[in-house]
């Protein structure tokens, strides 16, 4: 499952805000928004350049996956 290797992808670098960015997306498909919202805080807390693309998943939280860019990924 992608969201284990994420994990293990954390304990390597733990400060590399596109896993958290996509650890977010992951439990936002699977509709556990306080667990998304607070991976996308934690990507926001860790990658400035790229804070309007975090925060309007954040904004888009509680929209359906259809009405969100897929294709918006942050930098690595």
């Amino acid at each position: 499952e992608a969201l284990s290797e994420l994990e293990k992808m954390r304990e390597i670098a733990p400060k590399e805000a596109p896993i958290y960015f996509l650890m977010g997306r992951i439990f936002k498909k699977k509709q556990q928004l306080d667990k998304a919202l607070f991976y996308f805080s934690l990507a926001l807390d860790f990658d400035v350049k790229n804070a309007n693309i975090i925060k309007n998943a954040i904004e888009k939280l509680h929209l359906p996956d259809k009405d969100e860019d897929d294709n918006e990924l942050i930098e690595f």
